[in-house]
């Protein structure tokens, strides 16, 4: 407790001897301090945040799945729905099944014709979410529509069947079965009952899947029923590994904004050790041995970080309004700058060890002649 109070009591007397270079060391330090937390704000805009990380570990989004040898059907694309929404008891958002049917062509004006149907599958039960379908002509579909297999359909405008506008009436048929068109919308669909009934989509598309729960056995089940080799992540998941690749780079800028800070601050702490020579050689006159000397000047360059991460730190946080007008939301946390500090200490001290170390050995006399 001596020898801290000795370390305290000389480093602080130090600053107030040199008061022009211990207010340049501060402010060259504070500087690089809040050049790093600038740099990690920056970096920090592309993070991914989840208000409901509980939710976020169930989701799984952007799932296509492809019909064929190598796809999901083994089973039909519209049995590996029903399985997600039935036995996985999983929410899906943004579903479509497209078919290659030649009699279907949707015509879109100064674009062309695209050959064969989309269909967004709607439900009763909530498995299914979808943008509401603006209902041009005709009618939507009722509650036992909803809830049923009855082939019914609501048509895309513009949707051509075997080369004729379609109408309001008209009976279509796609994958051998008969539909009847009870209305024109913006988008094609029809409840899934009747669609699971078809059982020749060649792709699946879902904007998201939303689990019950997140455990890795659910997470397995869902691989086997879409058949995917490829590595199947959460939004969770795949967000962490983005924002692992992100907090890489904010280490690599913290060393290297460290870096930067001591080789230029080597030029100012080496002044401040000529201004300290004739102390050190009283010191060392007074017995006190090279570990001791070298620790007082270790200690005198930490306390000059830990002081100026602090108004780096205070002068961040009071500059966070003028941020998130620059569109740089996303605050940096503690654990992120006390990095920095870890990282600074380090480098920093590292930087000047050299200097430290061939100060604390020179003897008094040497030093004597030196002034």
């Amino acid at each position: 407790m001596r020898y801290i109070k000795f370390l305290l009591s000389e480093t602080f007397s130090e600053y107030k001897k040199t008061p022009l270079l211990t207010i340049t060391a501060f402010f060259t330090l504070t500087v690089c301090f809040f050049s790093v937390f600038v740099s990690l704000r920056v970096l920090q805009k592309n993070v991914v945040i989840y208000r409901d990380i509980e939710l976020a570990k169930r989701t799984y989004s952007n799932i296509l799945a492809v019909s064929g040898d190598d796809g999901a059907s083994g089973a039909a694309l519209e049995d590996t729905v029903r399985m997600i929404t039935s036995e996985l008891n999983g929410k899906i958002t943004g579903c479509t099944f497209s078919y290659s049917d030649d009699s279907f062509l949707l015509r879109i004006k100064d674009f062309g014709d695209m050959p064969g149907i989309t269909l967004y599958p709607v439900s009763g039960s909530g498995s299914f979410e979808q943008f509401e379908n603006r209902i041009i002509e005709g009618r939507g579909f009722s509650e036992n529509e909803l809830e049923g297999s009855e082939p019914v359909i609501i048509v895309e405008k513009n949707l051509m069947y075997n080369g004729s506008e379609i109408s309001v009436g008209d009976t279509v048929t796609l994958g051998g079965k008969e539909f009847k068109i009870i209305g024109i919308g913006g988008v094609t669909s029809a409840p899934f009952g009747s669609i699971a009934q078809l059982n020749e989509a060649v792709s699946m598309n879902a904007d998201k899947i939303v689990l019950p729960d997140s455990d890795k056995d659910t997470q397995a089940e869902l691989k086997e029923i879409l058949k995917t080799d490829e590595e199947l992540l959460s939004d969770y998941e795949r967000s962490e590994n983005d924002n692992s690749r992100i907090h890489t780079d904010q280490i690599l800028i913290s060393v290297m904004i460290a870096a930067l800070g001591g080789i230029i601050t080597i030029t100012l702490f080496k002044q401040i050790l000529r201004e300290q020579l004739s102390r050190i050689a009283l010191l060392k006159i007074c017995g006190c041995p090279d570990k001791c000397v070298a620790a007082l000047l270790v200690t005198e360059i930490v306390f000059y970080e830990l002081i100026s991460f602090a108004a780096a730190a205070v002068g961040f946080r009071l500059c966070d309004g003028l941020l998130k007008k620059c569109y740089l939301p996303n605050a940096v946390s503690f654990s992120a700058q006390a990095e920095v500090l870890v990282i600074a200490l380090v480098m920093i001290t590292a930087f000047n060890m050299p200097s430290i170390i061939k100060v604390s050995k020179v003897k008094p006399s040497r030093i004597e002649v030196r002034r």
